[in-house]
């Protein structure tokens, strides 16, 4: 059997984290390992107990979910974490995507599509929702453009999008390993961020990887 990919969840409502538990109690793919109230719990949790993916949402007491998130990101760095919430306005979201979420959806969002973008994160991408989607394209259509990529340094951004690490890259742009860590550290240093997904989410506000909105 394949094995399941671990859930964690934070949220204080307890009505919507028993939602996820019962349509996922019997789900061949998700297995919920824990649920915390706020976000000094779950960073509690993840000191006891392995995940994969934490459903985050942001209002929370004692700490709140962008606090939660830095935490994790800091020291949890294989821990991929999707934002749930009814706040989208864009003080709410683009905060969360420069600090590097892997997925920004909204709670009203059904099952398929939370599997989508579990799936998704799991695979290295990063997952937003139609909404969330027009917010960063919105913050792009309003940025300048003094940040300048070559033509090689865009086949290598969206290579990463897709998931491939650089051994992978290399082999398919019939390149150096070594000159892909360059053209990344490159890339890292022009948008002024510091791990893989954050330059994807950056590119992503950018305009220079597209991304469908989903329906």
């Amino acid at each position: 059997m394949t094995q399941k990919t671990k859930i964690m969840i934070a949220d204080d409502h307890q009505m919507f984290s028993d939602g996820l538990v019962s349509i996922f109690q019997h789900d061949d793919e998700i297995q919920i390992v824990g649920i915390a109230s706020d976000g000094k719990a779950l960073l509690d949790l993840l000191a006891q107990k392995s995940t994969d993916v934490v459903l985050m949402d942001l209002s929370m007491p004692t700490m709140n979910g962008e606090e939660a998130s830095q935490e994790i990101l800091q020291h949890y760095p294989d821990v991929k974490i999707i934002v749930l919430t009814m706040h989208h306005t864009s003080d709410v979201v683009l905060p969360l995507v420069d600090l590097g979420v892997h997925g920004f959806m909204l709670k009203n969002s059904g099952k398929s599509e939370l599997k989508t973008a579990i799936a998704k994160v799991m695979e290295g991408q990063g997952y937003f929702s139609s909404e969330i989607i027009q917010i960063i394209h919105k913050k792009k259509n309003n940025a300048t453009n003094e940040i300048k990529i070559t033509r090689r340094e865009k086949e290598i951004l969206e290579l990463i999008h897709e998931g491939y690490l650089s051994s992978d890259i290399a082999e398919k742009l019939f390149i150096s390993p070594y000159t892909v860590e360059t053209h990344r550290r490159n890339l890292l240093n022009k948008t002024d961020t510091r791990n893989a997904t954050q330059l994807i989410n950056r590119a992503i506000e950018m305009g220079w990887i597209r991304v469908r909105p989903r329906l």
